[in-house]
């Protein structure tokens, strides 16, 4: 799903494919929809469903949302559970949601080409966000916007940050058996075998390095954009202590505090700031986040869109 957020096209082709109204869709929605296929090439075309914001949508970002899975569907999960702007009710109709959010070679030739169909989207702030094993996916389109982007000025493609939860499975491993046995789910001899016979932390010196290739060499620099993690504490998909692994495992520069931010005069969790990347642990929520704390997540992404950090829970204040 393409979640858009700025100017209305013009051009013929984003006329054609703008949405009247959805079946069972309520009546005088302030947001314009648009939907349709993009051409990859003559054996492949790309679905997209573009939101709108419900205001200023002449100034607002372009975010990208990928779904994890593999082979998930964005939009019969993704789209009518967490982040789209409508949820379907048992009677088939649909229902306003109240915090909606209005391979790589494949993704980044469908986003060039979705922007010949909506001109005015260029240049924009661009955030490519996923979930599970869009971990793969979208770093990979990020990686290769960034090569691309090299020696340009003014990119079309003008990408500011990504929103990931899963990053690398060598650290983060052990930190599912630390969850489980933290929580009472495994037995103390399970989760000894597990450290002794798992230990994917100490394998082979040739598939060390080929790690070290993939993600120090082959992944690229990523200091010309930000990263942002949103792990649940409540997840045992990937538990707190797995992010906290992998964000441990980059060896980056800290820039502020690990502070409770603020949702609605409560805690919403804590956040960690590095160079280039900011954790963000979202209290009480599961592996599908904007699912289970959609009202969290909608601030959590203003916050990010808008540049503005979170602010300080009310029991803890920063003065």
């Amino acid at each position: 799903m393409v979640s858009a957020i700025a100017a209305r096209p013009s051009v013929d082709e984003a006329t054609n494919a703008k949405i009247t109204a959805l079946p069972g869709q309520p009546m005088d929605m302030s947001f314009a929809q648009y939907s349709g296929h993009v051409t990859i090439n003559e054996k492949k075309k790309l679905f997209y469903w573009l939101v709108e914001a419900s205001s200023d949508a002449e100034s607002k970002p372009l975010l990208l949302w990928l779904n994890g899975g593999p082979s998930a569907s964005t939009i019969g999960y993704e789209a009518f559970r967490e982040i789209g702007p409508f949820q379907i009710l048992p009677d088939g109709k649909l229902l306003k949601r109240q915090f909606a959010w209005n391979t790589a070679m494949d993704s980044h030739a469908f986003l060039n080409k979705w922007l010949e169909i909506f001109p005015k989207y260029k240049y924009r702030d661009f955030y490519a966000a996923g979930e599970s094993c869009a971990g793969h996916y979208v770093p990979q389109l990020a990686r290769l916007t960034v090569n691309r982007n090299m020696g340009i000025m003014r990119p079309i493609i003008n990408l500011k940050g990504i929103l990931e939860t899963l990053l690398d499975d060598k650290t983060g491993e052990p930190g599912m058996a630390d969850y489980l046995w933290n929580h009472g789910l495994i037995s103390d001899t399970t989760y000894r075998n597990l450290q002794k016979f798992c230990a994917v932390d100490r394998q082979s010196d040739d598939c060390n390095k080929a790690w070290d290739e993939a993600y120090m060499n082959e992944f690229g620099d990523v200091n010309n954009f930000n990263l942002f993690m949103r792990p649940g504490t409540t997840d045992i998909a990937i538990p707190l202590s797995t992010a906290c692994r992998n964000v441990k495992a980059l060896k980056l520069k800290l820039q502020d505090i690990w502070y409770p931010w603020n949702q609605n005069n409560l805690l919403g969790g804590w956040i960690k700031v590095y160079e280039g990347l900011t954790f963000v642990a979202v209290l009480g929520s599961g592996y599908k986040v904007p699912m289970y704390l959609p009202s969290h997540v909608h601030a959590l992404f203003k916050s990010i869109l808008s540049n503005t950090p979170m602010p300080w829970a009310p029991m803890l204040s920063s003065t």
